[in-house]
């Protein structure tokens, strides 16, 4: 389903939820980056793989819809594929419940027959993953993240479309790895619809820093006005990252990326203001960790 109009109109939005045959239950919506996730390996499977059979598992047991990044790269990639096997192994079974998997993806960056949104030649098109999409019409700049970026009207019209669908349940933010987009959607969950977000700890980048500067809230706290000064100290916690290759891409960030270094205050003054609506789990225990959170939060 396609969002053509640019201020998206509250019947395209509804003709979008219809369209997606989705029945309103419990959500989990994940957020997380490609970057790096999938190459660091635990036992004989990427934590990409553990990540992804832990959200079917959990919401198989709930009974819940599960959104996912989009494009087939990274974290999106690995869960479409385990909702694609899992479907397949139930087919011919009455009993077996098989969770709506659905993305919302920005239209101007990906790639499927007939859209109309992607019509410039541009070499960063992604093919989107095999499930039931909604593309905006806003383009994503994911290589580049910038301050007006179109693609915040397209994290808050995501957000609010995740509120409908999982209207009078409960619903969570699963997050691993992840940049400056999927702070930026967590903020949309903490801010705009007081929706708990859930930081996987072990996935790298934005989720481990995060973890640290939960744990050490005196070394950040009394600098959340000042936003150098509070990058500063967040590229302090960074060191104590154990893989080199996410130390270098946070402390990046932190340093190069306006965005990254506004949408990390913001959520950082989240942690202080809704302590209770960010939580954090380890991939071996996240299935448990999804199963609680929804069943105790109704009508999220």
């Amino acid at each position: 389903m396609k969002i053509k109009e640019t201020g998206v109109t509250y019947k395209a939005e509804a003709q979008a939820i219809r369209a997606l045959e989705i029945v309103r239950r419990p959500l989990i919506t994940v957020s997380g980056g490609a970057k790096g996730i999938d190459e660091a390996a635990a036992g004989d499977r990427s934590q990409a793989t553990l990540f992804s059979e832990a959200v079917y598992r959990a919401a198989v047991r709930v009974r819940a819809n599960v959104s996912i990044p989009g494009t087939q790269s990274g974290l999106g990639a690995l869960l479409a594929l385990e909702h694609v096997q899992q479907k397949k192994a139930a087919e011919g079974s009455e009993d077996s419940f098989v969770p709506d998997y659905f993305s919302v993806v920005p239209g101007l960056e990906v790639f499927f027959p007939g859209n109309e949104f992607a019509t410039d030649d541009r070499a960063d098109v992604y093919p989107i993953n095999p499930v039931k999409t909604v593309a905006t019409p806003w383009r994503a700049d994911w290589a580049n993240p910038k301050l007006d970026s179109e693609y915040f009207h397209h994290i808050e019209y995501a957000g609010g479309m995740y509120k409908r669908i999982s209207e009078g349940f409960g619903r969570i933010m699963p997050i691993g790895n992840g940049g400056a987009y999927t702070i930026a959607e967590a903020n949309v969950e903490l801010w705009q619809h007081n929706s708990p977000v859930l930081l996987v700890a072990g996935t790298g980048r934005f989720a481990d820093l995060a973890i640290l500067a939960l744990a050490h809230k005196d070394l950040w706290s009394g600098f959340i006005e000042n936003q150098n000064l509070l990058s500063e100290k967040l590229a302090e916690l960074a060191q104590a990252l154990p893989d080199e290759a996410d130390r270098s891409s946070v402390t990046a960030s932190l340093k190069n990326s306006e965005v990254y270094r506004n949408q990390f205050a913001l959520f950082l003054k989240a942690v202080l203001e809704k302590p209770e609506l960010v939580e954090t789990t380890t991939l071996a225990n996240l299935e448990e960790k999804l199963v609680s959170i929804l069943q105790a939060t109704p009508g999220a």
